[in-house]
């Protein structure tokens, strides 16, 4: 016997995914276990005779074994029905196609049982839907769907991506969309089982949601946990969690639901620092990083809920702080300045907006469209504070990029000040910055879509090729940078030669701060003169021996006419490597 199957409680990706492997073996038969999710099930009913199957109960009267079984939508044995574990014959063929990350050794995914030797092979691929990845092996066969073939394929792929909004939905997802459009997908049946109207039951499974809330912070983050129980069984958890999530909008939801002596953990997570699977693989649950599931048996809500709460921390990660996204040191202005002088900065550097101090204290900020709308009015003498906003959102070096995203969209702002432990403006977050940070953090829960940085660590060729003198040298500016908070990175030539085995002791530093107050800070602690260069904010450092090192700040420069020496201004290392 031949058989295809999916999950306990099908939804319509695993039920889907089986439908489009029969077409790429017809000799198989569907089997599937426990009760189909709410809406799959009135499907079935309407398209029975279209997509033939067989129970668990139904094959248990087979005599038959299972000599080949393709397993779809779960990566292994644990969520499959029992009858099917027990009518597997002892050399049988397992093939597993999903789309969730297996984030066991094969060893853990498969089931112990004396006197077997399972062949196993496993399609695992990075997509929102198993239906996707059946779809795609339909289209590479040359194997066409009939339209309600289509159409049940289409409904797996939008219910598992969110109608291809969640964070998990890939280009595979949408390009099988487009295939099955090209055969008959009808959108208006799609419409009929992918919406959120909920039945009488699953209302007041939901009122029960929202009254049995509670909050907790947990490294930073706000998790919502959430509980309900109900003697009875209701179908469309998922989609009564779903209305939850998008009216509630919590960064992170563990719904925890009793039906009779059934419990089920739903998890949702905007955050990519929050890993929903690792926490409910901790229940014998799975799916994906920010959505995930798990089904239990005979346990308390209460036991439950304790259990989340200690486990929470594990699978909490460190992620994106502003200190990691910033711009730093900040362009500022002062608030006596006119507003035709902050224009002319504006121009020069591209800011579209510059905070205001007065000393070290932050005092506001303004905005390009504010200086340009003063302009026209008249106003260019008058100084930059009477136009400035002076009601400030600001944020801690350690605030989660998450919670900045949130309140730039909270109070429609395009960039937040950074301060540090005295209140002192340290940097600048913008929503580009914003962007950058979350395309980068979706990027590293993609497995498949992992970037693939080439790091190199050169300590060994620094002690292989410079002189003891000159890597004892940088160790202690290295040092001296920590003591004043200063980055000190070791720039051009010198690196290039160091790299390709030439010998070049012209050494150029440069520093995130005030180079030249860094250049006198090292001299006093190494007995060496400095030679500075106040308009260019450099410095070179003389030892007693003749020895030389430059110590430049980093800064961008502009001019303001052909041939004249640039302008020059306060900037990053990465603005400074941009202008060399």
């Amino acid at each position: 016997m031949k058989v295809i199957t999916t999950h306990n409680n099908p939804d319509f990706d695993g039920f889907a995914s089986c439908v489009g492997m029969t077409k790429l073996h017809p000799d198989f038969e569907i089997v599937i276990s426990g009760v189909p999710m709410q809406s799959l099930k009135e499907c079935l009913r309407l398209y029975e005779d279209a997509f033939p199957y067989l129970t668990s109960e139904q094959i248990a009267k087979v005599e038959e074994g299972i000599e080949e079984l393709i397993i779809v939508d779960t990566p292994g044995l644990e969520r499959i029905g029992d009858e099917i574990k027990r009518k597997l014959k002892p050399d049988a063929k397992i093939t597993v196609v999903d789309h969730h990350p297996d984030i066991r050794n094969d060893e853990d995914s498969k089931i112990p049982v004396s006197n077997t030797t399972y062949s196993f092979t496993k399609i695992i691929r990075q997509t929102g839907a198993a239906a996707s990845i059946v779809t795609k092996m339909m289209k590479e066969h040359g194997i066409k769907p009939n339209k309600l073939e289509a159409t049940l394929l289409g409904i797996g792929i939008y219910e598992d991506t969110g109608s291809l909004l969640f964070s998990s939905t890939t280009l595979d997802d949408i390009d099988a969309i487009r295939y099955l459009f090209e055969h008959g997908l009808e959108v208006e049946i799609v419409a009929e089982y992918i919406k959120f109207d909920l039945t009488i039951d699953q209302k007041l499974l939901l009122q029960n949601l929202l009254q049995n809330t509670h909050t907790y912070t947990i490294d930073n983050h706000v998790i919502t946990v959430t509980y309900a129980e109900t003697e009875k069984f209701i179908g469309g958890l998922s989609a009564v969690v779903a209305k939850y999530w998008y009216a509630q909008e919590p960064e992170t939801l563990i719904a925890v639901v009793r039906m009779g002596k059934k419990v089920f953990i739903v998890g949702r997570t905007k955050s990519p620092d929050v890993d929903i699977r690792g926490l409910v693989s901790e229940f014998g649950g799975g799916g994906h990083r920010q959505a995930a599931s798990a089904t239990l048996s005979m346990v308390a809500v209460e036991e439950v809920i304790h259990k989340v709460l200690s486990l929470l921390p594990k699978y909490i990660s460190s992620g994106l702080k502003a200190k990691d996204i910033m711009s730093s040191p900040v362009r500022t202005a002062l608030a006596f300045e006119t507003i035709e002088q902050v224009n002319k900065i504006m121009e020069v550097t591209g800011h579209n907006g510059i905070p205001i101090v007065e000393g070290d204290r932050l005092v506001g900020i303004v905005t390009k469209k504010t200086i340009e709308k003063a302009i026209n009015h008249g106003l260019g003498k008058r100084p930059v504070k009477s136009v400035m906003t002076s009601k400030l959102i600001t944020a801690k070096t350690d605030t989660p990029v998450s919670t900045l995203k949130k309140l730039m969209i909270e109070h429609d702002v395009g960039r937040i000040p950074i301060l540090d432990e005295n209140n002192i403006l340290v940097g600048i977050v913008t929503r580009s910055d914003i962007i950058r940070a979350s395309q980068k953090q979706l990027v590293q829960t993609s497995q498949e879509h992992e970037p693939s940085f080439n790091f190199k660590n050169i300590t060994e060729i620094i002690y292989e090729r410079l002189d003891r003198r000159i890597i004892n040298l940088l160790r202690l500016i290295g040092v001296y940078g920590n003591e004043m908070k200063m980055p000190v990175y070791v720039v051009g030539g010198f690196v290039r030669d160091l790299l390709l085995n030439i010998p070049n002791y012209d050494i150029d530093v440069v520093v995130e701060g005030n180079g030249i107050e860094f250049a006198k800070y090292v001299a006093k602690q190494l007995d060496a003169i400095v030679v500075p260069y106040e308009k260019f904010y450099t410095a070179t450092l003389v030892f007693k021996d003749g020895f030389k090192i430059d110590v430049a700040t980093a800064r961008t420069e502009y001019y303001e006419k052909p041939g004249e020496l640039p302008q020059v201004d306060v900037s990053t290392i990465k603005k400074d490597l941009y202008r060399r």
